[in-house]
């Protein structure tokens, strides 16, 4: 693959990152979904310019529960770890796209430097 190739392909992933990021931050009337009990404030921010373009978690491990009549309690929100920042690197959304990123972004600064040396 050419350089303008790798580029374009480095910008989709970089926009596929940033949508995943906007999924994890949905709100259902003011509250944000997968932000445990800190549902007032986004889980994750998105600077494609950093190093580490997704922030760290901003939410609780914590979850909002209700009470059943019966007695029992049960969670109504999700934490977004449990869907997006799994622990395990090789279940993290997250990780694996930003390594993807992060490869493509690499390989396009190495091609830069090999034709630099060459003309130099």
């Amino acid at each position: 693959m050419d350089a303008a190739g790798q580029r374009t392909l480095s910008d989709e992933v970089e926009q596929l990152l940033g949508q995943l990021v906007n999924l994890a931050n949905s709100e259902i009337e003011g509250r944000f979904i997968f932000a445990g009990d800190t549902d007032q404030t986004a889980p994750f921010s998105f600077d494609p310019s950093q190093t580490n373009a997704v922030s760290a978690y901003q939410g609780s491990t914590t979850t909002r529960q209700v009470g059943h009549p019966s007695g029992s309690r049960f969670p109504i929100s999700r934490t977004v770890a449990a869907i997006f920042t799994a622990p395990a690197a090789a279940d993290n959304v997250f990780e694996w796209v930003c390594l993807l990123c992060d490869d493509g972004k690499a390989s396009l600064n190495q091609r830069h430097r090999s034709a630099g040396s060459l003309s130099g």
